[in-house]
């Protein structure tokens, strides 16, 4: 349960407490909030939560990502294929005035 933690969040603030003055905030606060979002997603995992977490944070949709590497002085390009869909016809897409659309 993490109200606790955060009724002691509360407690610093009201308190006028500055974040880098908190001692032990690794072992109060970091830890239980992990170890209850670790507690919860194992709680979950009979509802399918992993599949359903990936799709959110990655989205529903493929997609390319390009990276720029200043130091090396390129710019990869990653895929994110998760629901196959790359590097298949799709629809042809115009937008105007985009560079791209010529």
């Amino acid at each position: 349960m993490i109200k606790p933690i955060f009724d002691k969040l509360q407690n610093y603030k009201n308190d006028k407490k500055i974040w880098k003055e908190l001692k032990n905030k690794e072992n109060e606060i970091y830890l239980p909030i992990l170890k209850a979002f670790k507690d919860e997603i194992i709680r979950q995992e009979k509802n399918n939560i992993s599949t359903l977490l990936v799709k959110y944070l990655i989205g529903k949709f493929d997609f390319y990502k390009m990276i720029s590497v200043n130091k090396e002085k390129v710019t990869k390009i990653q895929s994110y294929n998760h629901l196959g869909t790359l590097n298949k016809n799709a629809k042809t897409i115009t937008i105007p005035g985009c560079c791209f659309a010529r």
